[in-house]
């Protein structure tokens, strides 16, 4: 019984992985591929179904690996979370900080996010983006993401790999839609991204800043409770 309720909690798990708050700084870099390389309204829903794809193929890919890395380590990974843990939540803070005082600039190679390719071309940099986005999101979500692995190894076999690939495609149904309404409501968005990304640095940086504090008052003051 147990199994059949981690089917649907996985997806779930990955539909609210795919608005977590570490991929701030990446989502108005993944609207902006999409539109720019679209050039066709009427056919909006095709693209952006093919744009989503693309991108769940980069989600498949990271947390495949590490549905396979989880059915190797077993309990070990869950010995080296809390290290782990305050290891992320020490860079988050630290890179927040620096991006909220404008020390650096939190952005992608111009090649990524490059204007209008073939569709080839397009497809290869929508899932390198989904890997990216696929491994900052771990770091901001990384209790639930832990929470579902703890239950897929309590049910042993290939539930570790499987409950992963639900996971990625929970991120990447989400992320699809997303795609999807923005081309479907593409000035309005296009709107909101030109007053929103003057100040995009700034923003993300609050974010990996409360990210951070988030992470570390979880393993050391919550429910993990290191220090009590």
């Amino acid at each position: 019984m147990i199994a059949l309720v981690l089917f649907p909690l996985a997806l779930i798990a990955g539909v609210v992985a795919a608005f977590n708050p570490c991929g701030v700084a990446l989502f108005p870099g993944y609207l902006t591929m999409v539109m720019q390389a679209h050039g066709q309204p009427r056919h909006s829903v095709a693209f952006g179904l093919a744009a989503g794809f693309s991108l769940s193929l980069g989600f498949i890919l990271v947390f495949g690996l590490f549905g396979l890395v989880l059915r190797q380590l077993d309990g070990a990974l869950f010995h080296l979370a809390p290290a782990l843990a305050l290891l992320v939540a020490a860079c988050l803070l630290a890179v927040g900080a620096a991006s909220w005082l404008g020390w650096t600039h939190l952005s992608l190679p111009s090649w990524l996010l490059g204007g209008r390719a073939r569709s080839g071309h397009l497809s290869w940099r929508l899932l390198v983006y989904g890997v990216v986005y696929a491994l900052v999101s771990v770091s901001c979500s990384l209790p639930v993401f832990l929470a579902l692995s703890a239950q897929a190894l309590a049910q042993g076999g290939s539930w570790p790999l499987l409950a992963m690939v639900l996971y990625a495609l929970g991120m990447g149904v989400a992320m699809t839609v997303v795609a999807v309404l923005t081309l479907s409501a593409r000035q309005v968005v296009e709107l909101a991204l030109a007053r929103a990304l003057p100040q995009i640095g700034r923003i993300s940086g609050v974010i990996f800043v409360l990210s951070g504090a988030y992470l570390a008052w979880y393993w050391l003051l919550g429910p993990e409770q290191l220090l009590r």
